[in-house]
């Protein structure tokens, strides 16, 4: 049975949209995403991000895979649905239609190359608005172009709905420090792969917000390390930061190569992300696939 949602932590699964080789959306590997996830020990699942491929969705499509992962979640975990665009009526069209579909709660990156002042502000608070549903804002500077200081986050906290925060900002464990000390009250997330998180959880985030491929790795450093096994939880982060940093390298971008590790565990059919893409080159496979075996992972963890 899954917590409230105000006392949420460990992992929340930035989740694919999973395509067959039609470039159509694949359902029972929705199913088979959130199986996963839940076997690994995450809290959430965040389908509609940028690793969702939300921006390559028709809005019926949208519609389809966000009340897929909202029935195969069921009571078991949360689902958080990426709702950001461009468009304040959009945003909050799409924030009070999440909240009609069952979403736990909306996350929302700011509108691209927005300027950090009164105008954003005012853009999270209509969205907050839109329904009852908490609000988790995203820091994604990488897509966004858009750099929100620490301080910045003390007058978002002043929104009601807002509760959390996911940190994408490199390096992430310094803005964690500023986010919550301008925000002490909001859940705060890691992000980028796990690359960090060990630091931003020793600087006070309650957990990770990202899609990495192999979850359960993450699952065990968060409940080590709130256990208060800290030399626990670094000796794993430390194990399996190859893998980790594999993935990290290819940034936000890296959506090919996070749905070739999804289909060589066998929880998606094909590693199909849609047009235009850059493909993952053979020699990346190979070293890819080196890296799994040398670090045991086919036989640990799938």
């Amino acid at each position: 049975m899954r917590k409230n949602i105000a006392e949420l932590d460990g992992v929340a699964h930035i989740a694919l949209t999973p395509f067959d080789q039609g470039e159509q959306i694949d359902f029972a590997g929705i199913t088979s995403i959130v199986e996963a996830a839940v076997e690994a020990g995450c809290t959430a699942v965040v389908p509609l991000g940028i690793m969702g491929e939300a921006h390559k969705l028709l809005d019926s499509e949208r519609d389809s895979v966000l009340k897929a992962y909202v029935d195969a979640a069921g009571d078991r975990m949360h689902v958080i649905a990426g709702v950001t665009s461009e468009s304040t009526a959009v945003a909050t069209a799409r924030t009070a239609a999440a909240a009609a579909a069952g979403a736990s709660a909306v996350m929302i990156a700011p509108p691209r190359n927005s300027a950090v002042g009164p105008g954003l502000l005012e853009h999270y608070r209509q969205v907050a608005m839109a329904s009852d549903i908490p609000v988790v804002v995203q820091d994604e500077p990488v897509t966004t172009n858009v750099v929100m200081p620490g301080a910045f986050f003390g007058e978002l906290a002043q929104i009601d709905g807002v509760f959390a925060v996911k940190v994408e900002e490199a390096p992430s464990p310094p803005k964690v420090s500023a986010v919550l000390e301008n925000a002490p009250d909001l859940l705060c997330f890691g992000g980028l792969g796990g690359v960090s998180i060990y630091e931003e959880l020793n600087r006070g985030a309650v957990g990770i917000m990202t899609g990495f491929a192999f979850p359960e790795i993450l699952a065990k450093i968060c409940t080590l390390f709130h256990s208060g096994d800290r030399d626990g939880a670094r000796s794993v982060f430390h194990q399996y930061l190859p893998i980790i940093r594999f993935e990290a390298q290819l940034g936000v971008g890296g959506v090919s190569i996070r749905k070739q590790l999804f289909f060589e565990r066998g929880i998606i059919g094909a590693p199909v992300v849609r047009t235009p893409t850059k493909a993952v080159d053979k020699q990346t496979i190979v070293e890819l696939n080196e890296l799994v075996d040398l670090l045991d992972l086919r036989a640990v963890h799938g």
